[in-house]
């Protein structure tokens, strides 16, 4: 197994994550009376999986101490609370120099997704502060983030507007913080995602001071899967992700026109997508009862796909999102050949390695240089 790809993963480990989500108040106990050895790897698991701040909540909800079973597990949640403070500091300033020089955006994942879907940002592991604009502002914003002290940590190859096509964001940074400066909500060759749409159906939604645009709920929802695909494909996937999918569905699943997601989702040619990975995620946790409008529409639309079902089962307790594995599975429900997968995959990479990054670029660039 690569280094870079998350450890194999326990699959009752998976299971007591879900049984916390669904508000069972003797879980946490339950997993605490387990013996040491599974509550060392339950922490790793934790840690690896970005669920720090989750955990170290919920254990809270019941009045057990993290911090007694997991030092890190705290540690890291209190990290995360010093992190809030700051990525609400790099909110105010964007939301004020946007403001100031009329440039839309819209705000996009950790901030959002923590206080509207977990009902409080400290219980969401992240980092930086996303927001999405629009391509032909991109130019105009990225500058006025330098004027304003932002350092771009993104490099470019040959030219900025020919890396933008083969990536989604440019990542800066100010006072310690990240902001990711997003201008696509995916870039791949099989999405046909009218960005219109996006900023026409663009609701409202009220954080602290600010009344700020965030996605539609449909396309909230279809960010997510998007996300999802790409961080197996790359081998990057935390099941942070799936806990994200659990919470946004519990909100959305009766409240999603689910005939008209699917339609819209076919127009923009990421219909078996959607359908792969919410099948596989229903299927692989058995939460089918817990959503039944989204249930509904799956056997309706698709038979139980055990096929996908369990390739993607095994990428995420296997640890296969290093190998080719993860890869196959994402051209099928992409719907491509493996030789149009593999073509932009080869074209991209290296646009997507100096942008994404450019640390690992350099040591590429000098292993060349000192072979010559």
């Amino acid at each position: 197994m690569a280094s870079n790809s998350i450890p194999a993963v326990m699959t009752e480990h998976i299971e007591d994550l879900f049984r916390l989500v669904q508000d069972n108040p003797d879980t946490p106990s339950a997993i605490v009376r387990k013996d040491s050895k599974y509550r060392n790897s339950f922490g790793q698991f934790i840690v690896v999986n970005q669920l720090s701040s989750y955990i170290a909540a919920r254990f809270a909800d019941v009045d057990i101490d993290v911090a007694t079973i997991w030092p890190v597990v705290h540690e890291r949640w209190v990290r995360q609370n010093r992190n809030v403070r700051r990525v609400h500091n790099v909110l105010d300033d964007v939301t004020t120099l946007c403001n100031k020089h009329d440039v839309p955006f819209i705000l996009l994942k950790g901030l959002y997704v923590a206080d509207r879907f977990y009902g409080d940002v400290n219980r969401r592991n992240f980092w930086d502060l996303d927001i999405l604009v629009q391509e032909s502002d991109i130019e105009r914003v990225g500058s006025l983030l330098e004027r304003s002290g932002y350092a771009r940590r993104s490099p470019v190859l040959l030219t900025a507007a020919l890396s933008r096509h083969f990536t989604h964001a440019f990542d800066y940074r100010k006072d310690g913080c990240n902001l990711d400066l997003h201008w696509t909500l995916a870039r791949h060759p099989a999405i046909r995602i009218d960005y219109g749409e996006v900023w026409d159906s663009a609701a409202h939604y009220t954080l602290g001071p600010h009344d700020l645009r965030v996605l539609a709920d449909h396309y909230e929802l279809t960010f997510l899967l998007l996300s999802i695909v790409k961080d197996v494909e790359r081998g990057g996937l935390r099941i942070r992700s799936l806990l994200d999918l659990y919470h946004i569905l519990r909100d959305l699943d009766s409240k999603v026109n689910w005939e008209q997601f699917m339609a819209d989702r076919s127009r923009e040619n990421i219909h078996g997508a959607c359908i792969g990975l919410l099948t596989s995620f229903v299927n692989m946790l058995d939460c089918h009862e817990q959503f039944p409008e989204l249930n509904r529409i799956l056997g309706v639309q698709v038979s139980s796909n055990a096929t996908e079902t369990r390739t993607f089962s095994r990428i995420i307790t296997h640890g296969y999102s290093s190998t080719w594995a993860a890869k196959r599975w994402a051209a099928r429900i992409y719907g491509m050949s493996l030789s149009e997968y593999f073509l932009w995959w080869a074209v991209s990479l290296p646009f997507r390695l100096v942008v994404y990054k450019p640390g690992k670029m350099a040591r590429v660039r000098r292993r060349i240089e000192s072979k010559f």
